[in-house]
């Protein structure tokens, strides 16, 4: 019986329609090749550069975003990953004990937020945010520095810089550098990307920076 049970759920789940995928920038393909899915969450770790190009495609698109938890996140610097001052709301102080409730409404009122969480919200309160994703179609971007317990995640992307450039022989100044993620989806094997954040902030395969190096020589 447990067996045909299982069997039937299977089944089931076939035939559920996949998640529809929010705009997203080609690098961020590159990390995420099913796009940033509706109504899941992703952790960031390492790069709060990184974290916000998830919401580049979304800003680029004309839709809105949320920035949270993050007082010295700087807007010239976002603006360079596409995201759209003008269509994005920003929450520098989430305030006291009751933030998960502010993340829970924020997720109903645009289709993406940055979140850079004072802790990890207790299940419950975590069971509220995501069944609030769910019904607003929208994405949660987790920014942290060390790595997080938050359960349910759909992938954790873990970004260390590897080589800065610009320096030639002791001399000239650090115009761009390379990222090394580490990508671990939920359901696919892990992966790595090297991209690259050019001198005007945005990111670029590897291959795009040489390309655009080239044409600036």
């Amino acid at each position: 019986m447990t067996a045909a049970l299982r069997a039937r759920v299977q089944a089931m789940e076939g035939t559920r329609p996949a998640r529809s995928a929010l705009p997203t920038d080609p690098v961020v393909r590159a990390l995420l090749p099913a796009g940033l899915l509706a109504g899941s969450t992703y952790l960031v770790v390492g790069s709060g550069t990184l974290a916000a190009a998830l919401l580049g495609g979304v800003g680029r698109d004309g839709g809105w975003c949320a920035v949270a938890g993050m007082p010295t996140f700087g807007v010239e610097a976002a603006a360079a990953l596409g995201v759209d001052p003008g269509r994005t709301v920003w929450v520098p102080d989430l305030g006291g004990q009751g933030w998960p409730e502010v993340v829970a409404t924020l997720v109903e009122s645009v289709q993406i937020l940055l979140l850079a969480p004072p802790a990890v919200p207790a299940p419950a309160a975590i069971a509220r945010i995501d069944a609030r994703l769910r019904t607003s179609g929208a994405a949660l971007v987790i920014s942290s520095p060390t790595p997080l317990r938050w359960p349910g995640l759909e992938a954790t992307l873990t970004a260390s810089t590897t080589r800065w450039h610009g320096i030639d022989t002791g001399r000239g100044r650090l115009s761009s550098r390379t990222l090394d993620v580490h990508v671990t989806p939920r359901s696919a094997r892990p992966v790595r990307v090297e991209i690259a954040q050019g001198p005007t902030g945005g990111l670029l395969l590897p291959r795009e920076q040489e390309v655009t190096g080239a044409l600036a020589s």
